[in-house]
């Protein structure tokens, strides 16, 4: 019982990490996930515990190894671009997008919207 104590409240605190690392605030993080900042409240401080469909949630909101948020194995986030068989050049820059705040990741995605639009509207 204690044992399993332990792991809970260290999976309370990965949780606040996280949340954290993306400089949100509880409400923000729960808006992202569909929850209420008494829900990110109640898992952060233990009164409730979280539930794996949420687990499932931040892990893909938020590109997390679900690894490491349930055990502390691993790396925080997932390396997303592991998978892709692209140049280091590609790998760099999807990291580096991925790095910023949320709202200039959508600048740069309209950017590359309108750029393909433009391709596609010439290739016609």
């Amino acid at each position: 019982m204690e044992k399993q104590n332990l792991e809970d409240n260290e999976r309370r605190q990965r949780l606040k990490d996280i949340r954290l690392s993306k400089k949100l605030k509880q409400k923000d993080f729960g808006k992202k996930l569909g929850l209420s900042l008494s829900q990110i409240s109640s898992y952060e401080t233990g009164h409730r515990k979280i539930p794996q469909r949420t687990i499932n949630d931040i892990c893909r909101e938020f590109n997390v190894n679900e690894q490491w948020l349930l055990h502390g194995e691993g790396e925080m986030f997932v390396d997303i671009t592991e998978d892709l068989e692209t140049s280091e050049e590609i790998k760099t820059m999807i990291k580096k997008i991925f790095a910023l705040e949320d709202e200039d990741r959508e600048a740069i995605e309209k950017i590359i919207d309108n750029a393909y639009l433009k391709i596609k509207n010439e290739e016609l």
